[in-house]
């Protein structure tokens, strides 16, 4: 345990902080903005020991940094004031922001091989929850940064900006959501070049006869949860009439589930990917892609057949929450349930809204319980993407193969929602290398991290840096 690297043992020791978050219902009480975490106590301790072990960070005139909501800290990385550039170039360059989250979501530690927040290395792998979602990230991010700035020979050539939020888990209510006006305060009318947060990542066993794919999200699906109710006359179940709430709710959602929501290809993230990928496809369906303003039918068919890939070309929607009777013998009044949607960038929530009332008919109410469109999608003609891109591959320069590097659609949500208002484009990427079995293991038991690969999510973050916002400092 001692050969290892001083990086991965600080990864190691916050993966022990027991940062679970959670949804809460209620007024906060007397741990206010941490109050949405099990153990508040545990995130107290996190902000003091990486405070500790980055002063360069923390304690820096290079840097202003700001604890939102006793949670989340928003940290302003300065230009530095002997970097000598040109009044124009000062007024061109906007700064961008980056984000991570603290907090994670609830383990059965039963379930796992080793405790979840023990840090147990083994086999080459950290293992703890965090690992991947998304502590991984924070501490690769103040690595990364802390290295630069230490360097004598480097100077920021430009202001930028770092939230690590603590409670992205739960919707982000107290952390993203209040880090944001704060951002907005400081910028005073001026926008974000671009933010990058998590999201996508490199499948090693992308497709068969394929090499590795680098998946940047340009774009994330929105949310919409609807709560279905129906209300009729109840009574005693020994005198039943031929309908109820309950079996007209039934009905309702049977319609619902078997309602197939529109498909979308040309002109999508789907399509982004597809021309990216194409030169390793057969030469007939790089045909197809190459004319896909004709092909489009046959090849959203194509792409249906696989329940993954499918769900990137439309808005998606699933019965999670139902409730109605009291009593074994009594014919409830009401029943209700709740569909989860997720929100195609090509649909929004009015549309989903209109379309869920006209296949559940009149005698069903729907009303929104809550709901967030998708944002827009995101150029890949920028300096940002390019950026990016060249830190991508030269990350993982020396992998064989090489992983193919291309933009893509994020299914889950992230953090960077609550700050879409502020930048034209959003870029979700953490250069985790995995296979498809590991991707259960974020959220699910046994998340764990590569040693080798955590090294190389720093230096992915170092050299996206360094392109991004230092420059050879000048005396």
């Amino acid at each position: 345990m001692n050969d290892l690297p001083d990086c991965v043992k600080r990864l190691q020791k916050v993966i022990q902080f027991r940062t679970v978050s959670k949804s809460l219902r209620f007024e906060t009480g007397e741990n206010h903005g941490l109050d949405c975490l099990e153990l508040p106590e545990t995130m107290r301790k996190m902000h003091s020991y990486i405070k500790s072990e980055f002063p360069s960070v923390f304690s820096s005139e290079k840097t202003n940094v700001e604890l939102i909501n006793d949670g989340s800290f928003l940290i302003h990385v300065k230009v530095a004031n002997n970097f000598q550039q040109s009044i124009d170039q000062q007024q061109n360059q906007l700064p961008f922001l980056l984000v991570a989250h603290m907090d994670v979501v609830p383990t059965k530690d039963d379930e796992w091989k080793h405790p979840p927040f023990d840090g147990v290395i083994e086999d080459g792998f950290l293992y703890g929850r965090g690992s991947l979602d998304d502590k991984s990230a924070v501490m690769a991010i103040l690595e990364a940064l802390s290295s630069l700035m230490i360097d004598e020979s480097l100077a920021c050539t430009r202001d930028f900006y770092i939230a690590l939020t603590h409670d992205e888990e739960v919707k982000g209510s107290f952390g993203a959501q209040q880090v944001a006006p704060r951002l907005a305060e400081i910028l005073d009318g001026k926008e974000l070049e671009f933010i990058l947060d998590e999201g996508l990542i490199v499948l090693e066993d992308f497709r068969p006869g394929f090499p590795p794919a680098a998946m940047v999200g340009i774009c994330e699906k929105g949310h919409l949860d609807m709560k279905l109710t129906v209300k009729t006359h109840g009574g005693h179940s020994s005198i039943p009439p031929s309908e109820t709430a309950v079996t007209k709710l039934c009905d309702a959602l049977s319609k619902l589930n078997a309602y197939k929501f529109p498909v979308y290809l040309y002109n999508t993230p789907m399509h982004q990917t597809l021309l990216a990928l194409s030169p390793h496809f057969p030469a007939v369906q790089r045909s197809m892609i190459k004319s896909i303003n004709t092909t489009d039918y046959v090849l959203k068919k194509i792409i249906s057949r696989d329940p993954i890939t499918s769900t990137l070309m439309q808005t998606t929607k699933v019965t999670t929450l139902i409730s109605g009777g009291t009593a074994a013998n009594v014919i409830p009044s009401e029943c209700w349930a709740v569909v989860n949607c997720r929100l195609h960038p090509n649909d929004t929530s009015d549309s989903v809204m209109e379309m869920t009332r006209s296949v559940v008919g009149p005698d069903v109410t729907v009303d929104v319980v809550d709901k967030c469109d998708p944002p827009k999608c995101s150029s890949t003609d920028t300096p940002a993407y390019s950026s990016l891109v060249n830190a991508i591959k030269a990350t993982f320069a020396n992998c064989d193969p090489q992983p193919i590097v291309a933009p893509g659609l994020l299914t889950g949500q992230t953090d960077s929602r609550h700050f879409k208002h502020l930048a034209q484009n959003i870029y979700r990427f953490n250069p985790f290398w995995l296979k498809r079995a590991d991707i259960e293991r974020i959220h699910g038991h046994d998340e764990r991290i590569a040693i080798s690969n955590y090294e190389q999510q720093i230096e992915f973050f170092k050299l996206f840096l360094r392109d991004a916002a230092f420059s050879q400092s000048f005396p």
